[in-house]
């Protein structure tokens, strides 16, 4: 069984790499030079699987040229309801979601971060802008500074133990 994914070390090989080591699948890695490409070569039958982000491949299951089988979130996703969670399904805590941040450089001073948060927790609360956003399978958080920070702290915690379990290495 091969995958495709957006490239060595990306978001999605790690994800793959850790639903294969949790579910015992023995899988073999084809990296691609982007999502789209991985995408396509998903659409185009050179590979079996592939951990996709919802926004880039959603208009794949509306034509149905790919078939969402699970999300990879802890609970189903707003934008494919239908469609179960890995944790939900078949392997209990799994979890992998690619996210987006906004983030400033080091020193950026207390004032100015208060400012910024609160221009967009008051974008992510114009219902436009939310729908859109849940519209392309994403979940505006709109968190504090801190609460984003410690859970980049989470993140790097577990895939850096992903990565050393599984052994991937950056070529």
């Amino acid at each position: 069984l091969n995958y495709g994914s957006a490239g060595n070390a990306s978001a999605n090989h790690l994800a793959t790499e850790r639903f294969s080591y949790m579910a015992g699948i023995k899988m073999v890695h084809i990296p691609y030079k982007g999502g789209g490409p991985a995408v396509l070569s998903l659409v185009g039958g050179e590979t079996a699987i592939l951990f996709a982000t919802i926004p880039s491949s959603i208009q794949h299951f509306q034509t149905g040229k790919l078939i969402a089988l699970a999300v990879s979130s802890l609970k189903r996703n707003v934008a494919l309801p239908a469609v179960p969670s890995i944790a939900e399904a078949a392997i209990p805590g799994f979890e992998a979601i690619e996210w987006n941040g906004v983030v400033v450089p080091a020193g950026t001073p207390p004032a100015v971060i208060g400012r910024l948060h609160q221009a967009l927790v008051k974008a992510l609360s114009i219902p436009e802008v939310k729908e859109r956003i849940v519209g392309l399978g994403a979940d505006p958080v709109g968190n504090s500074p801190q609460e984003f920070s410690a859970f980049i702290k989470k993140e790097i915690a577990t895939w850096s133990k992903v990565i050393k379990e599984v052994g991937i290495t950056v070529e």
